[in-house]
């Protein structure tokens, strides 16, 4: 399944793979691939500003806190913010990125907060308790993101 998917992810198809990449983490939850899987779905989502793609990104940092996508997940729900011009919010998830063991995109955060600000907040704290004191703001159903 997964390599079906991944057939059509080189031929841009997100119709045809993104169903594919769901169903990997779906029925297997548990498997190492399961976090690909997902990122796949949460990527097109915010690519296309689907109404889900705020909790898709959530949901990838809070189910796979020990993957390499937990920093581009907190930095995209913070542009997500920064674009619907909730720069507190904002902040938060760069202040979050800032705080991720695996730094990836802290660069990224450091260059693009703009008027959200940022704080670095160096490398304390540890994986587990990543995420003890996040609040994640829910979605307007009726609204963009």
């Amino acid at each position: 399944m997964l390599a079906v998917a991944n057939r059509f992810l080189v031929s841009n198809e997100p119709d045809s793979y993104e169903p594919l990449y769901r169903a990997c983490y779906e029925s297997f939850p548990t498997d190492p691939e399961a976090s690909y899987c997902h990122w796949k779905v949460t990527w097109v989502a915010y690519l296309h500003r689907r109404k889900d793609a705020a909790d898709l990104l959530r949901e990838q940092a809070l189910r796979y806190p020990a993957s390499t996508t937990v920093s581009g997940a907190l930095y995209f729900l913070g542009r997500l913010a920064e674009g619907a011009k909730d720069l507190r919010v904002a902040r938060g998830y760069y202040d979050k990125v800032a705080r991720v063991p695996r730094l990836l995109l802290r660069h990224s955060v450091q260059g693009t907060v703009g008027a959200a600000g940022h704080r670095a907040c160096g490398r304390r704290g540890i994986r587990h308790r990543l995420f003890e004191d996040c609040r994640f703001p829910r979605a307007e159903r009726s609204g963009e993101l």
